[in-house]
């Protein structure tokens, strides 16, 4: 009976607490809920290859500094990537030329320096695959 007459009277605010309390609910889920979801597909995008893109958060979010890390990520990638083909591109032109050479019977002096040229460039390649760590690496 005392029950009725608490809830009679209080209803207004029991209906407001409730529509309050689902509001923030609403608000504080999406703070974390959208970064989390940002996440996954950004992992998704890396994992078929794709680092031509940055994670932005909304103002309010929680996660920056996970977004900021994973964007260094993203940008140490895609340099390493990009001077891996430019090296992997001279290797193949020096190797050309030094192939050309020897099919045109040059003097061996230009041959000798093409190969040594790719050689060179093959360890600055080396030295930038050295910098990770993968799978089953021995």
């Amino acid at each position: 009976m005392l029950m009725k007459e608490i809830l009679s009277a209080q209803w207004i605010f029991i209906v407001a607490g409730g529509f309050l309390f689902v509001v923030l609910s609403m608000f504080l889920t999406h703070r974390f809920a959208g970064p989390i979801f940002r996440f996954e597909k950004s992992i998704e995008e890396m994992t078929k290859g794709n680092l031509d893109f940055r994670i932005y958060l909304r103002a309010k979010d929680e996660g920056k500094e996970l977004a900021e890390k994973i964007n260094i990520l993203i940008d140490m990638l895609s340099s390493d990537i990009k001077e891996m083909r430019r090296l992997s591109e001279e290797v193949n032109n020096k190797l050309t030329d030094a192939d050309n050479s020897l099919k045109e019977n040059k003097e061996g002096k230009e041959t000798a320096l093409d190969i040594e040229i790719a050689g060179d460039l093959n360890r600055r390649l080396h030295e930038i695959l050295r910098k990770y760590a993968v799978k089953d690496d021995k």
